[in-house]
Formats: C-alpha cells, structure tokens, sequence
C-alpha cells in the first residue's frame, strides 16, 4: 500500500488528506515547526505533499517524490474546464470576478486554491488561482485557459533568482491550452493568445460603475476568459459588476468619517500591488511591515508625492527605512502594529496598511493579519 505524508494541516492539507483518504491511500499529516519535530517521524513512504505556505525542505523527507495536489485533481476530471490563473499581482481578484459572474449567470463551477479554498470538490469548471509555490510542484496540468496577470520580481526569498521564479511562473502557460494571458512583465511568447476585451469595454455605453485602473485590467481579463470559454458577453459581465464584493483585505474601505479614510490592504505583499494603490488614493499615511520577499533597493516607486507619511513595523522595518528613506518621506518606526495604529489615526487623510512584505512573521495568514488591523483600528479610533 502506498504511503504519502502530508505536511500542513490547513484548508489545503486537510482537504487532499480527504481526497486521498476516498481513494484508500494511506497519509498520514503533519505539522512542522522545527527540525526536532522532523526527526521524530519515520520518513519511510512513497511522497509527500507540501501545503501552500510551506517553504523549507528538510533532507529527511528530501528522498521523497512531491505529489501535486493539482496534478491529481485533473487527471482525475480529465473532462473538465480548467482555468488557471497566476501572477505577481491581481491574481485573487480575477479569480474571484471569474467566479461571481459565472454564478451570477448560474454557471456550475468550483472557485479553489491559494485563496485557501480546497480543490477537490467535483465540478465541470475550475476556476484555479495558484500561486509559485503550487505551480513550483506541478508537471502534469494542461489548463483550458491558462492566465498569467503580470510578472514582476516577487518571492526571492523562496525562489533563488528572478529567473526560476519566472520560468515557475510559466508554467501556467501550455501550448496545447486553448487560450493563454500573458500580461505586463511577460516575456513569454504564447501561441494561443486569448483575445482581450479591451476595446468591447471601452466601447460599452453608460458605464454607471467605474472602475480603478488595476481593477478595470482584472475585469477584462475576467470578462475575456468569459467570453472565450463560455460565451458571456463583456455587457453581460459588466452587469454583473454590480453585485460584486471585492475579496476580503483588498482595498478594503474599514472606516471613514469626515477627516479620515481608513484602508485594510492586507493581501498587498509585494510592490506592484503597493503602486497600484498608491494611483488609486490620495493624501496617504502609508502603513508597511512584515517579511520582505526581495531587495528593495532595485524597485522604483512610482507618484511617492501622494505619500504624506510612511508608519513602519515588523521585523525588517529597518529595510522598508532604508527604501523609503531614497524617496525623502517622513518615516515613523514602531514596535508593533498596536502602537503604530494608536499613533497613525490622529491624523486626516487616507491611512492605508498596505504592509508590503508577507504575514507569516506574526500571523498564519494576510486574512488574520488583516482582521488584527481592523480590530486595533475599532479598538483606538474613538478614544
């Protein structure tokens, strides 16, 4: 009998160990923290899976083939749509216009993936956002329609150079898909171009709903993979607009009143996401922290005049100094996110946390760490 070992017991560990478990494989799941807690275990098996998240390889469990949760999920619904959608930034985002106009138009399908969603769940449609991580352990998918958003320099942290980092990220892309995206940043030549709607919108008449730039992008991705695949017009997507609730911690307007706005961006864990807010608002007291995921010091920050304060916590708030120092902006460092919120809503204008950098120093996630920004700024702003 084959033995698989699973490491990480969340949503997506939990969910494979339940699908395995309906095929009569034997797995067994772990949590690992540190080396002591590796060396407890026999790593005697046939593979193991690692949940999104988990980056560090032990040389115990190194003789082990990967298992792909995603490879297995579509070579068990080989009949399937898949739509698989990447990118540095905006990925979520498109996911999720995907999903809610095909719901909105009753369309059966699944939305899962890195937005801690579990796959296995049997559908005709798979609406798929994946991240380096998961795309890094995949060989075997052929998506139906395979999206990247854009490409820029993320996650070198895990990924030891920009170049395995982008060619992991090409391999949303297959030449026996029916459509391919490749937005800003891609090198890639694809040969299955999927046609983007961009003139169809700009030629939509009364457009009543208006739409930020980074989010018009992600509406007409979503709004073309439609339309190619299940014949949804860009009028009958933009009608659906309406009803649509942007994901949690993305832009998220937590609080307003006459003198300040308050923004949660949680999900905001690189610089391109950080510009693109940065368009989007005005007369900001920017919020950063976190662990950062590549060296600042080659990127270059667009409209920083917009900028009126930076506020900075977490363990590399020294780096995030030294990047926002090049731009002459008054910079205030804190210990924690509890003083640095008790400092930040004194003032008038647009508090943005828009950290940056990613969650896992004090948080499991960007949504825990986003409920914890919300929390302290309902905790201070009437005091």
């Amino acid at each position: 009998m084959k033995k698989y070992f699973i490491i990480g017991s969340g949503i997506s560990g939990k969910g494979f160990s339940q699908y395995l478990n309906s095929k009569n494989i034997y797995n067994e799941i772990y949590n690992i923290y540190n080396l002591e807690d590796v060396k407890k275990i026999n790593w005697n098996g046939d593979g193991i899976y690692l949940s999104p998240g988990v980056n560090k390889v032990y040389k115990e469990w190194a003789h082990l083939p990967y298992i792909s949760d995603l490879d297995m999920l579509y070579a068990d619904n080989l009949d399937a749509n898949f739509i698989l959608i990447t990118g540095t930034a905006g990925k979520t985002t498109t996911a999720y216009l995907v999903s809610h106009i095909l719901s909105y138009y009753n369309i059966d399908h699944h939305l899962c993936g890195n937005m801690g969603i579990d796959l296995f769940k049997k559908s005709k449609n798979y609406i798929i956002e994946v991240s380096s991580f998961q795309l890094s352990r995949c060989y075997k998918i052929i998506p139906t329609i395979g999206v990247i958003t854009n490409l820029y320099i993320d996650h070198l942290d895990i990924h030891r150079t920009k170049e395995e980092y982008c060619a992991i990220k090409y391999k949303a892309i297959n030449e026996e898909s029916k459509y391919s995206h490749l937005g800003s940043g891609c090198s890639y030549i694809s040969h299955n171009k999927l046609p983007f709607l961009e003139n169809e919108y700009n030629n939509l008449q009364n457009k009543i709903l208006i739409l930020e730039e980074h989010n018009k992008y992600n509406f007409i991705l979503a709004a073309s993979i439609l339309n190619a695949q299940y014949n949804i017009s860009i009028e009958q997507s933009y009608n659906a607009l309406f009803t649509f609730k942007f994901p949690l911690y993305r832009n998220m307007l937590v609080f307003q009143d006459m003198n300040r706005k308050i923004i949660n961006d949680s999900k905001c864990t690189n610089i391109i996401a950080l510009q693109a807010l940065v368009n989007t608002h005005e007369n900001i007291y920017l919020i950063c922290g976190g662990i950062l995921k590549i060296n600042l010091q080659n990127i270059n920050l667009l409209n920083t005049n917009k900028i009126k304060v930076v506020f900075l916590f977490g363990p590399d708030k020294q780096k995030f100094y030294d990047f926002f120092t090049l731009y002459n902006l008054k910079i205030y460092v804190f210990d924690s996110l509890d003083l640095l919120v008790q400092s930040v809503i004194l003032n008038t204008g647009t508090i943005l946390f828009a950290p940056v950098g990613a969650s896992y120093d004090l948080y499991k996630n960007y949504k825990e760490r986003g409920e914890h920004f919300t929390q302290l700024i309902y905790k201070y702003i009437n005091k």
